[in-house]
């Protein structure tokens, strides 16, 4: 992988993109204290603001892997850069709640195809046996993003106000823009740096895994992926893990400060290291796939059937030390079964519908993230605890672990059809 080092710089700076990407969404959230009290917002209107960006995010998640397909992953990426760092920094110039939370949604909708797209890339880009890894790096990010983004937004504003975080952040994101445009490009072949032995590498591998026929197919409608019942099996799957990241990444601070006392500044401290945990998870895990086995979701049902008492054991054991323990255990297998589940899809689908398939999947996630935060809410408010709710996320995560089992059917039929097309072309384009 390092011999042939120009996939590898097109992988990092996927991963690059994706920590700017959560910098970019947890800016606000630093931010809104400061803003709540400027606007004159109650707390009701502030959960309506965050709320916002995801819903926009939501809605072009769907049509993202449709998006890419039709103007090709490198102009979606870009163009979703500049358009996303024009929001940020017109974050900075609204003056009301109405306008703050037009923006946001604005923000949220610009960002949507962007997960589909570096889906797509990574298909082009990977032989079939780094795909898990590859997954793994750009999904590792996700925590990156929420690590570095806190402290260096929180210092920002400290220094210069409210307004010049978005503006700083949204004039970076223009210069991302360009470099993005310079080092990506849509297919190996077409980058002017690469070598023929690496365009070889990658081309070979993917066409003897994938087989003639499927690399040739045109791709399913949106009626026909629909009708897919896969999508579906995967789509549910992805809800169960999400719905579990969602509520770490809006409720572990405040989980340890009112369910175990901590103070705001050690809560700060212990709540960063699961989400260390995690991103160190989201490559691992997928690295394991690459490496230890031929089925993936062998991987991913092992991630949900583990990471499930531990989620219950967190809320239940009388010690911080053994809670976060469990945490980070439960936050690390949840990272690598978010990874593996846009690897998976590379083996299911054909590479004209990947990005289709994964776009309307993490729709069904970034739906989770406005159920999630809400629910846990709602429960802490009836029963006074947040034991309830990591409850149900232990037994979401059973279910996640229930319906992978299938999946491993699908990708151990799928892997039988693969090597009977090295040998006899396929007639169809798809196993449904």
């Amino acid at each position: 992988m390092l011999k042939h080092r120009i996939r590898m710089e097109v992988l990092l700076w996927l991963a690059v993109i994706m920590v700017i990407a959560y910098i970019d969404r947890v800016n606000f959230s630093m931010a809104a204290p400061i803003v709540m009290k400027e606007f004159g917002m109650t707390a009701a209107q502030l959960g309506m603001v965050f709320s916002a960006f995801t819903l926009g995010y939501t809605l072009l998640n769907f049509p993202g892997g449709f998006i890419v397909e039709r103007f090709s992953a490198r102009v979606t990426i870009v163009a979703i850069i500049f358009f996303w760092s024009i929001m940020t920094g017109l974050t900075a110039l609204t003056w009301s709640f109405i306008s703050l939370l037009i923006v946001r949604v604005a923000f949220g909708a610009f960002e949507g195809p962007m997960i589909p797209a570096i889906t797509k890339l990574v298909n082009a880009w990977v032989t079939p046996k780094e795909r898990g890894m590859a997954s793994g790096l750009w999904m590792a990010a996700l925590p990156m993003g929420v690590i570095i983004g806190n402290p260096l937004s929180g210092l920002i504003i400290d220094a210069w106000g409210w307004h010049s975080v978005f503006f700083m952040y949204g004039a970076f994101g223009i210069l991302i823009t360009y470099i993005s445009w310079r080092l990506i490009r849509n297919r190996p072949q077409e980058h002017p740096r690469i070598s023929t032995e690496e365009i070889d590498i990658i081309n070979t591998s993917i066409h003897r895994h994938e087989g003639a026929c499927r690399l040739t197919a045109t791709g399913s409608t949106v009626m026909q992926l629909l009708s897919n019942p896969w999508l579906w099996v995967m789509s549910i799957i992805y809800f169960c893990a999400a719905i579990v990241f969602w509520a770490n990444l809006n409720w572990l601070p405040t989980y340890f400060i009112k369910a175990r006392g901590s103070s705001l500044l050690k809560s700060g401290f212990i709540s960063v290291i699961p989400w260390i945990a995690g991103a160190l998870g989201a490559f691992f895990y997928g690295w394991l796939s690459d490496h230890f086995g031929k089925i993936r979701a062998v991987w991913l049902a092992i991630g949900f059937f583990v990471m499930s008492p531990f989620i219950g054991y967190a809320v239940i054991t009388p010690s911080l030390n053994v809670c976060l323990v469990c945490f980070v255990i439960a936050v690390f297998l949840n990272m690598g079964c978010l990874g593996l589940m846009y690897a998976i899809p590379m083996e299911i689908f054909a590479p004209a519908d990947v990005a289709k398939a994964s776009g309307i999947m993490l729709g069904w996630g970034s739906f989770s993230g406005i159920i999630s935060p809400t629910l846990v809410g709602f429960i802490v408010d009836s029963t006074n605890s947040f034991n309830a709710a990591y409850y149900i996320f232990a037994v979401v995560s059973v279910l996640g672990g229930l319906l992978s089992l299938p999946l491993i059917v699908k990708e151990k039929a799928r892997l039988k059809e693969k090597i009977y097309s090295s040998v006899i072309p396929l007639q169809k384009t798809e196993a449904d």
